[in-house]
């Protein structure tokens, strides 16, 4: 009989769901992925019944293995209003949709999106009894409670506290109270059970933000090292023994105190190249296939690139990129190889930034959607020049979630202690010495487009 704890694990990411089942020694025993994102405009009016309906998926299809607890992560900043009968009153108050009014010295990311709700939508806001963050609302719909969650103290600030709800002049009585990360939020109720096919009196644990549980679950958690967390969007995280000041890098308390989050953000970057794959026609087909023709373009001596729109602060903007040096004999595959070297060259850039700031990055942790394509982290290793290594869970968000539920059921005592038994390295790519010089040469020709665009502003 196997006794061994097993967690239900769930990150809400943009375009997908991602489950899992993990056990006690770190292996991932089932997973399901279940598609959020159907259309681009959904983005404008999310309805937080397509998260509602993802976990209904997960439960419909759970496998007949024990679960001795449930976890969520999630994006963010998001935000779900809701009424005092805590229905929604309006759509999800998305990360991405740039809707925000910030106020000179604060530090939350989550305040000024209400202040946009409250100044867009004032009949909605008037509604308003309580905002719950993305994880935390389906903790809500589980267990009835309502929390939010935040690694540690001096983090809680980048969610509110109440000195900066004053400034925002709201009520404190919108936002929850804060419970740190292995915290027991409650138990699945009778009713949830019944509509999410989930076992009745499971605990379910307080997980958190999506690019806090990357970190954990890839180990990034002793200074010097770095996790590419490639989702939707992308960022390089560094973990640093102090605080970091650089407009160029966003600087943030680590789960662990007394370490930071040193990031660059590449902004939509696996949002930009589904955009490719659409409008190219390729979307029947794989990852692997298309990255196959794209590493089999020779000819680099004409080749377009694809820029960013922006690089501002610590975030370069994918939203609004461009090709230069187009022409009529490109195809698929050489504008294919340009979206992918402009991924790979403006992570080469964020490399350097951070090394400017004295977070030099010698080794990639990579996690996320590129981390199961092989072939694209070859090219990646050969572009940025450094190692690059691939957990054995890629969704790292998974195995992040699953180490704070095994924190809650007191298996382990530590973050240390649980990442050195349970996360493995299972790749390790190193740059080939015979392509590093082109993409050398490569990464030049690019840096002058780009420094040709940027001052053309």
């Amino acid at each position: 009989m196997n006794t061994r704890p097993h967690l239900l694990v769930a990150d809400i990411g943009t375009s997908s769901l991602k489950a899992g089942i993990i056990d006690r020694t770190g292996n991932l025993i089932w997973s399901y992925r279940h598609p959020l994102l159907t259309h681009e405009t959904q983005l404008r009016q999310w309805d937080p019944q397509i998260w509602s309906d993802g976990l209904k998926a997960v439960g419909s299809c759970l496998p007949a293995e024990p679960i001795d607890g449930i976890v969520f992560s999630g994006n963010g900043p998001t935000l779900v209003p809701l009424d005092a009968n805590r229905r929604p009153t309006a759509p999800v108050l998305l990360w991405i949709d740039g809707n925000s009014h910030w106020k000179p010295s604060t530090d939350s990311f989550y305040l000024p999106k209400t202040a946009w709700f409250q100044a867009a939508s004032p009949e909605a806001f008037r509604k308003t009894r309580r905002f719950l963050s993305c994880p935390e609302y389906l903790s809500f719909l589980l267990t009835g409670e309502e929390a939010s969650i935040s690694p540690q103290p001096e983090f809680d600030r980048f969610l509110w506290d109440q000195d900066q709800i004053r400034v925002y002049g709201l009520s404190p009585e919108l936002f929850p109270t804060i419970l740190r990360p292995g915290s027991c939020i409650g138990v699945v109720t009778d009713q949830a059970s019944s509509e999410f096919g989930l076992p009745r009196g499971v605990r379910v644990f307080a997980g958190g933000s999506d690019f806090m549980m990357s970190l954990i679950g890839t180990g990034c958690i002793e200074p010097g090292m770095t996790c590419d967390r490639a989702g939707t969007s992308e960022g390089i995280n560094y973990c640093s023994p102090g605080v970091v000041e650089n407009s160029q890098v966003r600087c943030l308390p680590h789960a662990i105190p007394g370490l930071y989050n040193v990031a660059g953000i590449l902004s939509s970057t696996g949002r930009i190249f589904e955009w490719f794959r659409r409008f190219s026609g390729q979307s029947a087909r794989s990852y692997e296939e298309m990255i196959k023709d794209i590493e089999a373009v020779q000819d680099w001596s004409d080749q377009p690139f694809f820029y960013p729109a922006v690089h501002e602060g610590e975030r370069f903007d994918f939203n609004h990129a461009s090709f230069t040096n187009l022409s009529p004999v490109h195809g698929s595959a050489e504008m294919g190889r340009a979206v992918v070297e402009a991924i790979g060259f403006t992570i080469r850039q964020v490399k350097q930034i951070l090394h400017d700031v004295g977070c030099s990055v010698d080794t990639l942790r990579v996690c996320g959607g590129q981390a199961k394509n092989l072939r694209w982290n070859q090219m990646k290793a050969n572009m940025i020049n450094s190692v690059i290594e691939i957990p054995k869970i890629q969704d790292a968000e998974l195995l992040g979630c699953a180490i704070e539920g095994f924190i809650g059921l007191k298996e382990f005592h530590s973050y240390r202690e649980a990442v050195d038994e349970l996360v493995k390295i299972e790749y390790v790519i190193k740059p080939q010495s015979s392509w590093v010089p082109r993409y050398e040469q490569r990464f030049e020709q690019y840096e002058l487009g780009f420094r040709s665009i940027a001052e053309g502003r």
